[in-house]
């Protein structure tokens, strides 16, 4: 196992938690600090920030459910500071 530093594109953001559903290979979705919400399709190589400016409130989880589409329909679900949900 090796631990390679990525860019999220979120310089002022640390990550509380990440979610990878099952069968999507390479995809996931990580949360944090600033409330940066984050996305991956290539194991982690390159991360896109999603919904910039969402909330300034930490984030805390993040759970992706497949409705049976793949990525395009997965919905997306982060929770944080002071009872926050997101989709």
């Amino acid at each position: 196992l090796v631990f390679a530093k990525r860019n999220v594109g979120a310089a002022n953001s640390f990550f509380t938690r990440i979610a990878m559903p099952v069968g999507f290979g390479s995809t996931a979705w990580a949360v944090g600090g600033s409330g940066d919400i984050v996305f991956t399709s290539n194991a982690g190589t390159t991360w896109t920030l999603q919904a910039p400016g969402l909330t300034s409130n930490t984030l805390t989880g993040v759970e992706a459910v497949d409705t049976g589409g793949g990525v395009p329909s997965t919905l997306v679900f982060a929770v944080g500071a002071g009872g926050q949900i997101y989709k």
